[in-house]
């Protein structure tokens, strides 16, 4: 991942590279509008990738409608490849070969049923992709990236989380929320809880970006965080993922991939460095420990 350092020396996460994937048979405009934007505002090259279900499937009829679809969605300067096989590790493999910084995706919303038992081409990239992903519902209008929410939860993509907010916040001029959900059972975030959030809005103000933190008590995360998001409409919502790449399991459905199926707001989903001297180890084990953490998988 590749780095732009501020004036003040700090370190913030910026891409070079960005492959969004076409689904021409459904596409979603809006991801590769979005991808767009987010190519112009880091100055990252942009792909727009189709993977057909055989190598007799790629005629030219396949790339004219795909370049069509490229040009309505006002994707300029655009770059398109075709491949074929299965989605998702067609998908991965170029992300791969490409050493993209960023997977843009188009998500439609399922059912409970739909999610387990059908193939899930954005869960299994999102959850098996080296980088970070953003999936854009066929729901979102993605005309501009204002308000940025953070739902926090001190696991160790917490560092990471906000500072890719705080990426986009200073390329975008964005405000960004930060929110803590505590679960009704467990009543209040403690101390230790309080000084994570007091100390990620310092980081917030060195890097000159405009930004509030807030704790909130509700039923469970998604729910908090879904409820959250309707009464301030944000723009884009940053979550964190585990450090290491694990196949999606098929009947458990994380935070992320709830709140993708419920909400229609671009969802980033970063993962957790492998190393983080930001944010250390024992405290985030330290708050797990006392129920504060909870994890957002994906």
């Amino acid at each position: 991942m590749p780095t732009l350092a501020e004036p003040d020396g700090l370190q913030l996460p910026s891409f070079e590279r960005i492959l969004c994937a076409v689904d021409l048979a459904q596409p979603t405009p809006n991801a590769l509008s979005l991808a767009s934007v987010v190519a112009a505002g880091f100055g990252a090259a942009l792909e727009a990738l189709y993977v057909g279900a055989s190598a007799s499937s790629l005629d030219p009829a396949t790339v004219q409608e795909l370049d069509q679809v490229v040009q309505g969605s006002g994707a300029r300067g655009t770059t398109t490849r075709l491949a074929f096989g299965a989605p998702a590790p067609a998908i991965l493999e170029r992300a791969r070969e490409h050493r993209a910084d960023l997977i843009v995706l188009g998500s439609r919303q399922r059912s409970d049923l739909g999610w387990q038992f059908r193939d899930d081409v954005v869960r299994d990239v999102s959850a098996l992709a080296d980088c970070a992903t953003l999936t854009v519902h066929e729901r979102d209008v993605p005309a501009v990236i204002e308000r940025i929410l953070v739902p926090v939860d001190f696991g160790p993509a917490t560092g990471q989380m906000v500072d890719f907010a705080c990426a986009f916040a200073k390329r975008f001029g964005a405000k960004v929320q930060l929110l803590h959900v505590v679960s009704r059972g467990q009543g209040e975030v403690g101390s230790g809880g309080q000084a994570d959030l007091a100390a990620l809005e310092r980081r917030m103000v060195e890097l000159g970006v405009d930004g509030a933190a807030q704790v909130i008590v509700a039923g469970g995360v998604a729910n908090g965080i879904e409820s959250y998001n309707e009464r301030s409409e944000f723009d884009l919502v940053v979550l964190g993922r585990h450090v290491e790449p694990e196949p999606p399991p098929r009947l458990v459905r994380g935070v992320i991939a709830t709140l993708r199926n419920r909400m229609s707001v671009p969802l980033l989903s970063v993962r957790a460095p492998r190393h983080d001297a930001t944010w250390p180890r024992a405290r985030a084990q330290g708050h797990a420990a006392r129920g504060v953490r909870t994890a957002l998988s994906a």
